[in-house]
């Protein structure tokens, strides 16, 4: 399959660590880091997302974008409050935990250090480019829109985090 045909209509996700020492237990909020731009292999090859200022679409995380269990819709524990994309490329946002009891419990783990792997949910845009390597392993950077947040218990990137 080409690089160009990958990329429509596929919701992917990357995960990150998560540090107790960004959660304000009074307004029920945590900083955290939910992209890079590291390589993330895929089955069509390396993914990279470009965390360029054209190449990620942020309105719909700054929309209070859900915060969820697992990438489950319908197990949503608070909201986005606010995201960016700073200066060392590295996507941040300050998530808000809800006041139900399952939203309660998580926040908790959070606090205690149990619940520390953060994911995106996104769907790629376009691409910005594409390489092959001499060991024949493409590289596709691409232009993307993060759709969520959730905390899970298994990460797919290791190269960022709080």
């Amino acid at each position: 399959m080409s690089a160009s045909a990958t990329y429509k209509n596929e919701t992917l996700r990357r995960e990150f660590d998560l540090s107790r020492d960004s959660v304000n237990a009074d307004a029920r909020t945590v900083e955290l880091c939910f992209a890079t731009e590291a390589p993330v292999e895929r089955y069509f090859g390396n993914e990279v997302l470009d965390m360029g200022a054209q190449s990620v679409r942020m309105d719909r995380l700054n929309r209070k974008a859900p915060l969820l269990v697992n990438h489950n819709p319908d197990d949503q524990i608070g909201v986005v409050e606010s995201a960016r994309v700073d200066g060392d490329k590295i996507g941040r946002a300050v998530v808000r935990f809800g006041n139900s009891q399952k939203a309660q419990e998580i926040f908790k783990d959070v606090q205690d250090g149990i619940r520390r792997l953060i994911s995106v949910g996104y769907d790629r845009t376009g691409i910005v480019s594409s390489k092959k390597a001499s060991d024949g392993m493409v590289t596709t950077r691409y232009r993307w829109m993060p759709t969520h947040i959730a905390i899970v218990p298994v990460p797919a990137d290791q190269k960022a985090g709080v």
